[in-house]
Formats: structure tokens, sequence, C-alpha cells
């Protein structure tokens, strides 16, 4: 019996509503597709209202936003069977058997992550940076996920027993965007629960311009930053985000200064390249390796 949870924000989910709906239909086991808007804008509302209709679908809105990680929360007190599929509303499946996979893969009651990927083709330079951050950092092979498996735990698709989620909810301290995930990826290592990674991806179609990407990079590492002091400055955290583990070696070399005055004098013109026709990746490590230096 499967909850597929979709929190919706600014999202038009028909396409993936209804690919979700034709798979549920042919599983032969109890299922519901549970859809949580998290106070969109009226024309997305408008238009998503209308999946209410199909036999599988239950349809809800928030009339105030409440964030990444109580949305999901909320999810799981409204579902009403034992495992829970959470998908991220800017995804679509490739594969006709992306539920049955999940399901198969969720009986020993594991923690299931299917995988993430980008589009194959080069898009118009202006989404350019996301879709090399994404495709070049994001999309692994469910093996290599699995040598590293608490590191490679993203909300974008993952399957969960609903007892786990009650038991281990989402932080609903974290009202800011970004870095939930690397989160619950450490709860569940600190609680040696089994992550099981395979290779069932969702497609991310939610490609950005390289100036909101930016900005929301900026808003997740104010995030990551607030995460490491709610975990209490953990080593084993540390250990998780390459990012910190870098700030740290730096500090202890005493550069920390030097890499934050960097920032302040170079940060803008990194985030121009970045946002150019030719962004480099190490030019984005390096933008953000400054800005946890000028904020820690």
């Amino acid at each position: 019996m499967l909850s597929v949870c979709i929190p919706i924000y600014n999202q038009d989910v028909g396409e993936l509503t209804h690919a979700l709906h034709r798979q549920a239909e042919a599983l032969g086991v109890e299922a519901e597709i549970l859809l949580l808007d998290d106070a969109s804008e009226e024309r997305f509302r408008l238009i998503n209202r209308q999946l209410s209709a199909l036999p599988l679908v239950r349809y809800e809105e928030l009339n105030k936003n409440s964030g990444r990680s109580r949305i999901r929360n909320t999810l799981a007190l409204k579902a009403r069977y034992p495992l829970l599929l959470y998908l991220d509303c800017d995804i679509t499946i490739p594969r006709k058997d992306f539920l049955r996979s999940y399901l198969e893969a969720g009986r020993d009651g594991s923690v299931v992550c299917g995988g993430h990927a980008y589009q194959a083709e080069q898009p118009a330079w202006p989404y350019l940076l996301h879709w090399l951050s994404g495709s070049h950092r994001e999309t692994k092979d469910a093996a290599i996920r699995q040598f590293q498996p608490y590191h490679s735990f993203m909300t974008a698709s993952f399957l969960v027993p609903a007892s786990l989620l009650f038991e281990l909810p989402f932080n609903e301290e974290l009202n800011g965007y970004g870095h939930e995930d690397t989160l619950y990826g450490f709860q569940l290592k600190k609680r040696n629960i089994h992550v099981k990674h395979i290779d069932n991806p969702v497609i991310h179609r939610g490609l950005e311009p390289a100036d909101v990407f930016l900005e929301k990079t900026r808003d997740s590492l104010a995030n990551l930053i607030k995460i490491y002091e709610l975990t209490g400055y953990d080593v084993d955290f540390l250990d998780m985000v390459r990012v910190l583990k870098t700030c740290e070696q730096i500090k202890r070399q005493r550069l920390r200064p030097l890499l934050a005055l960097f920032h302040s004098l170079a940060g803008h013109c990194l985030a121009r390249r970045l946002a150019g026709r030719h962004p480099r990746l190490w030019m984005l490590d390096l933008y953000k390796l400054g800005i946890i230096c000028k904020k820690t």
C-alpha cells in the first residue's frame, strides 16, 4: 500500500500526476497520489485543482507557505498508507515501472533512493550553470551512491516507511531554503538506518537561470551553516559536506580571512562569470567556499 506524496509550489504537476496515476492503477495494490499545494500562485492552483478528478488523487491546498520540511511532515500525517514515496514537483519519471521498482526495493523496510538525473542535451546558456552543476554533481549511478549512502540522500525522490517518518520527521526549525536533505541523511546515519540506492531516477526539469540559481545557492549555504549549528558542529556532519570540510581545513591553516577577503573583492566578478556563456564548476566551488568563509 503506497502513498505518493508531492509537495507543490508554483508548478503545473499535470503531466507528472497523470504518469504516476497510470502506473498506480496498474500496481495491483492500494495506492494514492497526495498532492499538497504550499500556497502557490493562483494560476498554478487553477491548473492543479483539476487533478482531483482522477480516482487515486487527493489534492489539498495550504493558505500559508509552510516550507520544505514542514510540508513533508504534513504530507506524512495526511497519507493513508504505510509506505510513503516523496517526489519533488518539478520532475518527470522516465520509466514505466517507476512505482513498481520502488515497491520491490522497499519490501525490506529500507529507505530507498532512486536517484536524480538531468536532461542529456545542453540547455540554452542562461540555464547552463544549473545544468552543469546538477548533471555533474548530482547524477550518479546507484553503485556510486551506495558507496556513501547518507551523503547521497536527496529528497527529490525517496521511499520511506511512514512509521520511520513519524519517528524521525524533517526538522521544522529549518524554514530557509536548501540542505534539509543533507540534514535528514545525517540523521539517518546517526541512527544507523539502512539506506538503499537503486537506479530508478527522476529527471529534474526545473532548470533555473544562473542569477536565480546563484541566489538559491547563497540561501542554501546560509541554511547549511544553520544546520551545522543545529548539529552542535558535529564532525560526522562536517565530513559529509565538502564545502564545510574544506573551510575547516582552511581555518586550521589560518587562511580563512584571506578567502573571505578574496570573496569580498572578487565575488561579484565570479558571479558574473558563472552567469555567462562559459561557466566552470571550479568557479562555483570557489564562490561557495568564499561565502562559507565569510559567514563562519
